[in-house]
């Protein structure tokens, strides 16, 4: 976010901030936008023969942030780049990425690198591909989402890029999966909100109930609308509130709204959108010890079970005791948007 808030500190002309730090945001603003640069010439050979062999890929995140919401390279920075693919493409895809340079992390099928270069290939658009059991919490439409799907175009040739109410769905749910560690995640969906001025609230309401992701769109819309003043519709609001939200649930939230962003609030927030027991049980179970053949990403060791377990136990309390303490913030005012001039 240092770029950003460099164009915002030059924009308001604040007096008050030492020329040294205004340098060090100035730096990366610029750094951002040579990474973007970096990126589009290497992602460029790759799109270009995949769309020459018919293939599809959706751009998620980061670069068309920068195209679609942003429209500043500067503003927004990232570290890889994320496409979404149909799962019976991936073969040819993984071909095109060999043949121009790239090559798969070791115990990471999905990710390719190509020097400071990352792409992270995607199935699906929650994370079921690491944990299966998240598919429980939600019902995607794969191919209602393939449908609205828009064209996008990057550096004089087209890709493909969610529709605006898919992107703002998604990203709210981006923030959940990573447990609103990051304010950049928050500001996507503030900005999103901002720039789509058009978008019908009655869709993305249904859409976001109909993909049973009613929760993860409410947290991140209330995210967006209390720390950044996002013009969130009351009606849209009201339409996500949970029905039955629980004293637990209300006081995660109020960690995640008083920017105190923690490991595992991700898991334990989405446990209430998992209906059955069974399956909240299955989902933590996955969560903390994962499947087979991801455990060697995190730990070749004897003792994985017990520090899994230790770690999941030094989650819950840590999770636990900022949700009973926390005092909820008063939202930060950003009338008229974050991005000053951009």
């Amino acid at each position: 976010m240092a770029g950003l808030l460099w164009r915002n500190l030059r924009s308001l002309k604040v007096g008050s901030v030492p020329p040294r730090v205004l340098r060090r945001l100035k730096a990366s603003y610029f750094h951002n936008i040579v990474n973007y640069s970096l990126y589009m010439e290497g992602l460029k050979p790759v799109l270009e023969e995949l769309s020459v062999a018919g293939i599809p890929v959706v751009l998620l995140r980061g670069p068309a942030l920068v195209l679609t919401v942003y429209r500043d390279a500067g503003l927004r920075g990232f570290s890889d780049v994320d496409l979404w693919i149909r799962e019976e493409n991936l073969p040819r895809i993984e071909e095109v990425l060999r043949s121009e340079g790239f090559s798969p992390l070791e115990g990471y099928p999905l990710l390719f690198h190509k020097g400071g270069l990352w792409i992270d290939l995607h199935l699906d658009l929650i994370g079921t591909t690491r944990v299966r059991s998240r598919s429980f919490g939600a019902r995607i439409d794969r191919d209602a989402v393939w449908e609205d799907v828009e064209p996008l175009e990057v550096d004089g040739f087209e890709v493909l890029a969610l529709s605006p109410k898919d992107r703002l769905l998604f990203l709210c749910f981006h923030a959940l999966k990573h447990s609103f560690w990051r304010l950049i995640w928050i500001v996507d969906i503030a900005e999103a909100i901002r720039v789509y001025k058009d978008l019908h609230w009655g869709n993305f309401v249904r859409r976001a109930k109909d993909f049973g992701l009613e929760r993860p769109a409410y947290y991140g819309l209330r995210c967006a609308h209390e720390l950044l003043d996002a013009p969130v519709p009351r009606e849209a609001m009201s339409a996500l509130v949970p029905v039955r939200q629980k004293y637990i649930e209300r006081k995660l939230l109020d960690v995640a709204l008083a920017g105190l962003g923690a490991d595992g609030l991700s898991e334990v927030l989405y446990l209430f959108s998992i209906s059955k027991a069974s399956q909240r049980a299955r989902f933590l179970w996955e969560a903390i010890f994962l499947r087979p053949e991801l455990r060697p990403q995190v730990d070749r060791g004897l003792l994985f079970y017990p520090k899994r377990i230790f770690r999941a136990g030094k989650l819950a309390l840590g999770v636990a005791s900022r949700a009973f303490s926390v005092n909820r913030p008063k939202s930060i005012n950003c009338k008229g948007g974050v991005r000053g001039d951009g």
